[in-house]
């Protein structure tokens, strides 16, 4: 299975800790304990979920667009290029694995 570059990791983390202390009104320390962990849940629940890549692709890519549009609604224009950064690459990687 292919697993994600340090660099996604760690714009994801950064951005994951910079809002849900926001969004939950908790402190960015929690936040930084509580990121791990989800991603490892998140990470588990896809490999032991029952969807085959075509399904999980399209899955994230709307997951994606949709992220893309509420920030874009909320002005916030570097989620949406950091959303659009990664969408881009995972197309790329889809097409690279359909080869």
């Amino acid at each position: 299975m292919l697993q994600p570059s340090k660099s996604y990791w760690s714009q994801a983390y950064s951005s994951i800790t910079t809002h849900v202390p926001e969004k939950y009104n908790i402190s960015r320390r929690r936040a930084r304990e509580i990121t791990p962990k989800a991603y490892l849940l998140l990470k588990n629940d896809i490999e032991e979920g029952d969807l085959n890549r075509p399904e999980m692709t399209s899955k994230l890519i709307c997951t994606l667009e949709t992220a893309m549009h509420r920030a874009m609604q909320e002005k916030q224009y570097s989620a949406v290029a950091s959303n659009a950064k990664v969408l881009m690459k995972l197309i790329v990687l889809e097409a690279k694995i359909k080869n």
